[in-house]
């Protein structure tokens, strides 16, 4: 954001920002097995950013040196290019939103609950049971429970506790329904470890791709702008001082008589 300077050059800090994110997602693609389709995207969108800087720092140097321009039209002239390249932009936002949308959704359903087997009304009397027989039971035998059904696929169990009608009954203990988060990752994780990892690839590159769009925002959204700082509003106290300059309240034996006696 410039307020002073009429041409600050930003263009370098968004571009080595932009390199920054680009390494630090193909370092995730090659050292951590990141899903290389989703990170070939995220690195495609920052090489597109970059030439977009590329288009900032070449307006900064065109414009600093036209010196028929004032420091005023200098101002104007790169607020221009500043609000063309923020709406242009843009797209890198929708593409965060993209990815966290997708990383929501498909998360959803990794760790969805599993459908009843058979007939519902008879599996939901033998998940009934199982809710009856849990409740008997202490937290760490619950826990016990739960992840030896996760492990053998006993759908009945799991239902039990899972069954949206009932999960805020089963899960109220805080310990327990952590536990039940941590089971769920981990069968997911070990289980279909491709799903897994395109999960947690989502999840990265909405975060680089929200990262990059907020620096852009702040330095070309408010290019030019003067900041504004509202004062908050002042409360009034009263220290219980009184005014030394102003004259003491007269007593009711100060006060003339509101009647004059008549003389005798």
């Amino acid at each position: 954001m410039i307020a002073t300077n009429s041409i600050a050059p930003i263009s370098g800090s968004l571009r080595a920002l932009t390199e920054h994110l680009k390494q630090t997602a193909r370092s995730h693609a090659e050292f951590e097995s990141g899903d290389p389709d989703i990170v070939d995207g995220v690195v495609k969108i920052m090489d597109e950013t970059t030439l977009l800087m590329e288009e900032l720092r070449l307006a900064e140097e065109s414009i600093g040196m036209n010196q028929t321009l004032s420091v005023i039209g200098q101002q104007e002239a790169m607020a221009k290019v500043a609000k063309d390249l923020h709406g242009r932009a843009k797209r890198i936002e929708k593409a965060a939103i993209q990815r966290r949308e997708a990383h929501a959704s498909e998360k959803a359903a990794a760790l969805a609950t599993p459908k009843p087997l058979g007939d519902p009304h008879i599996s939901f009397l033998k998940e009934q049971e199982q809710r009856v027989r849990l409740r008997s039971l202490p937290l760490p035998a619950q826990m016990r429970a739960y992840a030896d059904a996760v492990q053998r696929n006993e759908v009945t169990l799991v239902r039990a506790i899972k069954d949206p009608a009932f999960i805020s009954e089963m899960l109220a203990d805080t310990a327990f329904a952590d536990f039940v988060a941590r089971v769920d990752r981990e069968h997911v994780k070990f289980t279909t470890p491709q799903t897994w990892t395109r999960l947690e690839t989502l999840e990265k590159a909405a975060q680089w791709l929200t990262l990059l769009w907020s620096a852009i925002d702040l330095q070309l959204g408010n290019y030019g702008a003067i900041p504004s700082f509202k004062t908050p509003p002042t409360g009034k106290m009263d220290l219980g001082m009184q005014n030394q300059q102003q004259a003491p309240k007269k007593s009711a034996a100060d006060k003339p008589p509101t009647n004059t006696p008549a003389f005798v």
